[in-house]
C-alpha cells in the first residue's frame, strides 16, 4: 500500500455521517474539533474487542492505520526467532507500514487485546475521503508517534547492549576462572611426566618447519636421512587413512605427490598418534585433530598473518589437552567428574611447554577456546591470528560433519577480521574459498576429511 506521507488530495465528501461518536474519541484525538471527530468516526471502521481477541488481520496491520480509542493492544513480530512485542494504548497509532520502511522489516505481525476496548481502522481509500485538516492532523499524529517509538527503540537497543555486555563479561569470567591454574599443579606435572613425548626426530623436524630460514630441501634431506621418519611416512601414506591410488615406495615420490608441507604434516600426525593410547576414544581425538589441521592449513593459504605449516602443527597438537584430561580420568576414576572442570587448553599448553616447544605455539593452544566466549582483544596479539584460524577451522569441520555446536559464533566476524578476512562471511570463507581448495586436493586428503568433502557436494 502507498504510504500516507505525501498525500495532497482535495477533500471529498465523506459518506453520510452517523448520528454520534463514542465518548472515548475525545480522549484519543485531543485538539480535534467536534465536527471533525464525528466525521472521522463516521468515515472510519470502528472495531470493538475483548481481552484475548485478535481483532486485526496481518494484512490490515501491514497496510492500514489503526488508532486505539480505549484498551491495550499487543503487537507481536511473528516472523522473528524471538518475537518482539510492542504495546499500544489509548490514542496511539499502529502504523506498521511506516515503521517497517524505516526498520527494514517486512514480516507478518499479529495483534492481541490485553483487555477490552475499541479502535478505529482507516485504510487508504477512507483516508482519501477525509477533509484535508483531518488528514493533516492524522499525519502529524503519525509522525509524532513514529518519533516517540524510534526513541523507545533506541533506549531498548542501549539497554540490550548493556545487558549483552554484562552477560559476556560474566561468561568470560566463568570460563576463564573454571579450572584455571590446574596445569601447574603437582598432580598435573606428575602426569605430564607420564605422557610420551614426540620422538626426538619429530621434534627436530617440527622446529625446522617452524624456522623461517629452513629450506624445502633441508626438510626433504632430514626425513630421507632418518629411517624412523621415512618409515613412519611411507607406512602412513600407503595406509587406508590416505587412500592413495599409487603405492609410494620412497620419499621423493611422496614429495612429488604431496609436497613437502603435507609430508611434514603426515610425519607429525603419525608421531602424535604413536604418543596416544591405542583406544577408540583417543583414535577419534587424533582423527579430528588431523582433519582440523588440514582445514587450517588450507585456510591459512588465503591469509598472510600465519604460516600454513605453523597452523597445521598447531591443529595437530590442539587436542593434546583432551588427551591429558582423559589420562587424568583413567588414572583417577574416582575423581573423574572433577576433571570435567579442568581447562583442557591450559593442560595442553603446559604439557607442550614441558616438551620445550616454541612459546607462540603453546600460547595459541592455551587461548584456542577464547573465541567461543570472548572477543579477540582478550587474546594476546602474537597468538590472535593463530587462535582465529584454529577456531574457524574447527567450526568448518563441524559444518562439514553437519554437527550441532553449543557455540553460537557470537564473535565469528571479529575473528574473521583478525586474519584480515573481514570482507567475508563465515559461509563464504568455508564454502566459497576453502572447500574448493580442499576439493582440488581431495586425492591427498586424509580419508576421513576426503569423505566429508565428497559428502558436501551433494
Amino acid at each position: 500500500m502507498a504510504g500516507f506521507w505525501n498525500r495532497n488530495i482535495p477533500p471529498k465528501a465523506p459518506p453520510p455521517s452517523r448520528p454520534s461518536k463514542p465518548l472515548d474519541m475525545t480522549l484519543a484525538f485531543p485538539g480535534l474539533g467536534e465536527a471533525a471527530l464525528v466525521g472521522l468516526y463516521n468515515a472510519a471502521n470502528p472495531i470493538k474487542f475483548s481481552a484475548g481477541d485478535r481483532p486485526f488481520t496481518p494484512e490490515q496491520l501491514a497496510s492500514d492505520l489503526i488508532i486505539v480509542l480505549s484498551g491495550t493492544l499487543e503487537l507481536h513480530a511473528d516472523h522473528k526467532p524471538l518475537p518482539e512485542m510492542e504495546i499500544f494504548e489509548t490514542g496511539e497509532c499502529i502504523w506498521r507500514s511506516g515503521l517497517d520502511s524505516l526498520e527494514g522489516d517486512q514480516g507478518p505481525w499479529s495483534a492481541r487485546a490485553r483487555n477490552g476496548g475499541s479502535a478505529l481502522l482507516i485504510d487508504s481509500k477512507t483516508f482519501e475521503l477525509l477533509d484535508q485538516p483531518v488528514q493533516l492532523y492524522l499525519l502529524q499524529r503519525m509522525r509524532g508517534d513514529l518519533r516517540r517509538r524510534l526513541v523507545q527503540q533506541r533506549k531498548r537497543a542501549i539497554a540490550l547492549e548493556d545487558s549483552r555486555a554484562q552477560l559476556l563479561e560474566q561468561m568470560y569470567r566463568l570460563r576463564t576462572e573454571r579450572g584455571a591454574g590446574f596445569g601447574q599443579s603437582p598432580l598435573a606435572k606428575k602426569l605430564f611426566a607420564k605422557v610420551p613425548s614426540l620422538p626426538v626426530s619429530s621434534m627436530d623436524l617440527l622446529n625446522k618447519m617452524l624456522d623461517d630460514r629452513t629450506t624445502r630441501q633441508e626438510i626433504v634431506d632430514m626425513v630421507a636421512q632418518d629411517y624412523s621418519l621415512t618409515s613412519t611416512l611411507l607406512k602412513a601414506v600407503n595406509s587406508p587413512a590416505y587412500g592413495l591410488k599409487t603405492k609410494v615406495t620412497n620419499i621423493n615420490q611422496a614429495m612429488l605427490l604431496m609436497g613437502h608441507e603435507q609430508v611434514y604434516q603426515i610425519v607429525m600426525s603419525e608421531s602424535m598418534r604413536k604418543s596416544l593410547p591405542d583406544t577408540p576414544a583417543f583414535a577419534e581425538i587424533h582423527e579430528r585433530s588431523v582433519d582440523v589441521s588440514r582445514i587450517a592449513f588450507v585456510m591459512a593459504k588465503i591469509q598472510s598473518r600465519v604460516k600454513s605449516s605453523e597452523i597445521a602443527t598447531i591443529g595437530l597438537l590442539a587436542q593434546i589437552g583432551l588427551v591429558v584430561v582423559e589420562l587424568l580420568k583413567n588414572s583417577n576414576p574416582q575423581l573423574g567428574p572433577l576433571f570435567d572442570f579442568v581447562d583442557s587448553a591450559e593442560m595442553g599448553a603446559e604439557l607442550l611447554r614441558t616438551w620445550k616447544l616454541p612459546d607462540n605455539l603453546c600460547e595459541t593452544l592455551q587461548y584456542q577456546h577464547y573465541p567461543e566466549f570472548s572477543s579477540p582483544e582478550n587474546v594476546p596479539e602474537e597468538a590472535r591470528a593463530g587462535v582465529a584460524l584454529l577456531y574457524l577451522a574447527r567450526r568448518m569441520h563441524q559444518a562439514l560433519k553437519k554437527a550441532s555446536s553449543p557455540d553460537p559464533g557470537i564473535f565469528v566476524d571479529d575473528y574473521l577480521k583478525a586474519i584480515g578476512l573481514g570482507d567475508a562471511t563465515e559461509n563464504e570463507l568455508f564454502f566459497g574459498r576453502v572447500l574448493p581448495r580442499l576439493d582440488k586436493e581431495i586425492e591427498t586428503l586424509p580419508s576421513s576429511l576426503a569423505k566429508l568433502v565428497k559428502e558436501s557436494r551433494s
